[in-house]
């Protein structure tokens, strides 16, 4: 009996001495918040709005390709000048091509206008062309100024420890742009075109990363494939396809809405000038692109 009480006694003190013993839960570990990496190689599409320019309305003067003593060839076309003036009273307006020049102005009490086509004649007939005047003729111009444009590019993104971000890219774009100009006497057209198929760059960018926020200016080389003609009404007399050089800048800003994705907005001013023809555009896209990790 003795020995009894002795083992409940001794066994309701362990269990008070275990019930005073607290009691350790594993701690509770938060996930790491998400730190946006810019670093590393990306692919993508844009697409976007492009305005392009009219052409100059200062004189283009035409080089003479063989030198003194040599005259130009009918259908070097793209060798053009023209030049437009106006006031309140007074207007007046001249093309000239190698082959073809027209010239018509007018003031309140008088109008005047001369043609001169060679070789052409029989592409372009006015009728009688010692009696063509300011009325029978009119210089037009018709422009698609602003389009569509789109394409893909491809770059490469290295963010340093301070968020500053360096990197490369490049894209190609496609478009339907053209701009053309000449005179009509009211059935026939003769004039000059030029227009832009593709447009890329090969470019710098350098920015600043707020985590999921990059904001860049970019700056680089551009190319153009550009198309000169010369018309007659719906028939193209001559043309020639030139790749243009030039320099593109701009800058824009991207979100990294996941891991891989990020979607952002770009500006750029494209120059194409050559012999002064002003061709220069401005563009704005919307991006999409992957990241590689």
């Amino acid at each position: 009996m003795k020995r009894a009480i002795t083992i409940l006694g001794f066994l309701s003190v362990a269990t008070a001495a275990h019930a005073a013993d607290p009691v350790m839960l594993d701690p509770i570990i938060e996930p790491a918040a998400y730190t946006a990496n810019w670093t590393g190689v990306f692919i993508g599409g844009q697409v976007g709005w492009l305005r392009g320019p009219k052409f100059p309305r200062v004189p283009t003067v035409p080089t003479n390709p063989g030198g003194p003593g040599t005259t130009a060839e009918c259908d070097d076309f793209d060798l053009f000048a023209f030049a437009h003036a106006s006031t309140p009273n007074t207007s007046a307006t001249a093309l000239a091509l190698p082959c073809a020049a027209f010239a018509i102005g007018e003031t309140p009490n008088t109008e005047a206008a001369a043609l001169a086509v060679e070789d052409w004649n029989e592409r372009f007939d006015l009728g009688d062309q010692d009696g063509v005047t300011a009325s029978d003729l009119s210089f037009f111009y018709d422009e698609k100024r602003s389009t569509i444009i789109g394409g893909v590019h491809v770059g490469y993104n290295h963010q340093f420890q301070n968020n500053f971000v360096l990197g490369a890219l490049a894209d190609v774009n496609f478009l339907d742009w053209e701009r053309r100009m000449g005179i009509t006497d009211g059935d026939n057209i003769l004039g000059v075109s030029q227009s832009v198929n593709f447009l890329g760059t090969l470019r710098a960018r350098a920015g600043f990363a707020a985590d999921r926020v990059l904001f860049y200016a970019t700056g680089g080389l551009a190319v153009g494939g550009v198309e000169s003609k010369a018309f007659q009404n719906n028939t193209v007399l001559s043309s020639d396809r030139d790749t243009r050089f030039g320099y593109t800048i701009g800058g824009g800003l991207e979100f990294l809405a996941a891991d891989n994705f990020s979607i952002g907005a770009e500006y750029l001013h494209t120059d194409l000038e050559k012999d002064n023809d002003n061709l220069k555009f401005n563009s704005v896209f919307l991006r999409l692109s992957y990241h590689f990790r």
